[in-house]
């Protein structure tokens, strides 16, 4: 048994189904209603009517109240849980105010049409039904386009989280890296200073007295951190290509140096 046919918006909206055991009540419900341009289906038992339920969307349900094998309450209340949103009709030659009215407000049935009908009040009830039945199609695709939209929003909501949560992180790495650069430019510099004074304790000497000049020129020049930093790092590490320069050479370049040769002085 396959499912029926999804509704849509388009004119086989205003598709209906008649059950009536009566082929003249039946025939005439048909022919009335095909005049105003709906499809009809018509059937002549209840069983008949859900096989076609199964296998076709409708509009409108309209059913005998007086048959066979199944009251029409009994056969509506079926078409209901097949197909929901169908709006269900009525038609009854013997009246039990009692039971129709129960019926309507347990959202069984929509309306009642009492036999014999008058043609204009038939034609304006199955017009409000169909109308009933394309609110309620076109309030579920809202609704189903609403939660698609919704489930889209969250959805991007998350990317966006996830990628601010990724940025935040690469930050933190950055920042991480970044001081582990520093500390590590700072080590490199002290190993420096203590090599150089290792080797000459004059030039580590030298090198202060050049540092403490720098710094006193950026306070004034009052420089960027950055151009600070190179300032103050040129200062301790100016005299660095000495390292490895015969001492002798480096005491005669500090006391004497007029009387440096020019390859010396090279």
């Amino acid at each position: 048994m396959k499912p029926p046919a999804k509704p849509s918006l388009e004119p086989s909206l205003k598709q209906i189904l008649v059950l009536d055991d009566e082929d003249i009540v039946r025939i005439a419900l048909r022919e009335t209603l095909r005049r105003e341009r709906y499809g009809v289906t018509a059937c002549a038992s209840p069983e008949e009517a859900l096989k076609a339920l199964q296998e076709e969307a409708f509009a409108v349900i309209i059913s005998d109240y007086q048959m066979p094998g199944m009251t029409g309450l009994d056969f509506l209340s079926r078409a209901k849980q097949i197909q929901p949103d169908a709006t269900r009709i009525l038609i009854t030659a013997v009246l039990s105010l009692d039971t129709v009215i129960d019926a309507i407000n347990k959202g069984e049935i929509y309306r009642f049409i009492v036999k014999p009908w008058i043609r204009e009040e038939l034609l304006a009830t199955v017009r409000n039904a169909v109308q009933r039945h394309e609110l309620i199609v076109r309030n579920t695709l809202l609704q189903a386009t609403t939660l698609a939209m919704n489930e889209q929003l969250v959805s991007l909501n998350q990317a966006l989280e996830s990628r601010a949560n990724a940025e935040a992180e690469h930050r933190r790495r950055l920042v991480e890296l970044n001081s582990a650069l520093e500390l590590n430019l700072h080590h490199s510099v002290q190993l420096c200073l203590k090599v150089l004074q290792s080797f000459h304790p004059t030039l580590g000497t030298q090198a202060r007295r050049v540092f403490g000049l720098c710094r006193a020129m950026a306070d004034t020049l009052k420089l960027p951190e950055s151009e600070r930093q190179t300032l103050e790092l040129a200062a301790w590490l100016h005299d660095i290509g000495l390292v490895g320069t015969p001492r002798g050479l480096i005491r005669k370049w500090l006391n004497k140096t007029e009387k440096l040769t020019p390859g010396e002085q090279a």
